[in-house]
């Protein structure tokens, strides 16, 4: 995730003023372009995109979050990852007939299967921490309205969130639960009250043992994604991790 909040930053950053030219705002979007080295997914946010969307989940990646000063709009921060699970969501297997299978989940994130289930991710390839200075109110309820995950008073939501890590809410009768969560490569240590930790060495082990439980699924298929497809090829070459 990152942090532009400091105001010189706003001055730099901002996206619109009325002394712009279509050129020059042209001109600063291909020079942001060509700094960020284009749109390719890191290779830590890929595997975890992978995983969550093996689990049932849809996924947004470097979610850029907006705000508003006296100098134009301007990027607050970008957020790695947010996700969120419908009520029953799973991978499904459809064979002849009425028959198939579902693929089972993860235990370790929690899955309720009658509730809508948002994430909002941070991913680290060192230990596991938050950027206390995107982690704001401000911040979370723009992602959460994002998602229409919150009926209510979706500031008052994302102050729970900020404080307790996770936050209950829901859509018309329809519960939604919220949960903070950082995905981390360095050695675990206990989280914090105010977000949930899974290591990405849990994922990568996860995902390897469960290409290698249904092989016969994933090998025969073509995989567009480039996280997942790496995994099969490993399993496809006998690697275990």
């Amino acid at each position: 995730m990152r942090v532009r909040n400091d105001e010189s930053c706003a001055r730099s950053n901002y996206l619109w003023s009325s002394s712009d030219s279509p050129a020059a705002l042209r001109s600063r979007d291909l020079q942001q372009t060509a700094n960020e080295g284009g749109a390719k997914i890191e290779p830590a946010v890929g595997l975890v995109q992978a995983y969550l969307r093996l689990n049932g989940f849809f996924t947004v990646t470097e979610y850029p979050v907006m705000g508003i000063g006296q100098h134009g709009a301007y990027s607050l921060t970008d957020v790695d990852l947010l996700a969120v699970r419908f009520p029953n969501a799973q991978q499904w297997i459809g064979g002849k007939g009425h028959r198939g299978f579902g693929l089972e989940n993860d235990p370790i994130l929690e899955i309720e299967p009658h509730c809508i289930q948002m994430v909002i991710g941070e991913v680290k390839e060192g230990k596991p921490r938050l950027n206390e200075n995107a982690i704001t109110p401000r911040v979370i309820e723009t992602v959460i309205r994002r998602f229409g995950c919150c009926e209510e008073n979706p500031r008052d939501v994302a102050q729970r969130v900020v404080s307790h890590g996770r936050a209950n809410t829901h859509v018309g009768v329809q519960e939604c639960r919220i949960r903070m969560v950082v995905f981390a490569g360095g050695d675990p240590e206990p989280a914090p009250a105010t977000y949930d930790v899974i290591g990405l060495r849990h994922i990568v082990e996860y995902l390897n043992d469960f290409v290698h439980r249904h092989s016969d699924v994933f090998l025969s298929s073509q995989i567009k994604d480039e996280s997942f497809d790496m995994m099969a090829l490993l399993v496809k070459l006998g690697v275990r991790i």
